[in-house]
């Protein structure tokens, strides 16, 4: 696991995800969400939004104001 995880591509964090971080905060204020709960939730989806990704997130209803990125439900582990 650990070697498939070192070959891995790391996003680094730009100017320009420090952007798309902004705007998405400020769209989650404009539809009345408090984005401070999600801030860490906020930099995944600001490095979606930067690369043109979909965001992958098992709490889609989080980030339904965000018309800009593809939001995909990740399947729920059962328990």
């Amino acid at each position: 696991m650990l070697r498939a995880v070192e070959r891995m591509s790391v996003l680094a964090v730009t100017r320009e995800t420090t952007q798309s971080f902004g705007l998405l905060a400020t769209m989650m204020k404009v539809a009345g969400r408090n984005s401070r709960p999600r801030y860490n939730d906020l930099w995944i989806a600001a490095q979606a939004h930067e690369h043109r990704l979909p965001l992958l997130t098992s709490n889609p209803d989080d980030f339904r104001a965000l018309d800009v990125i593809e939001v995909i439900e990740a399947p729920k582990a059962a328990h």
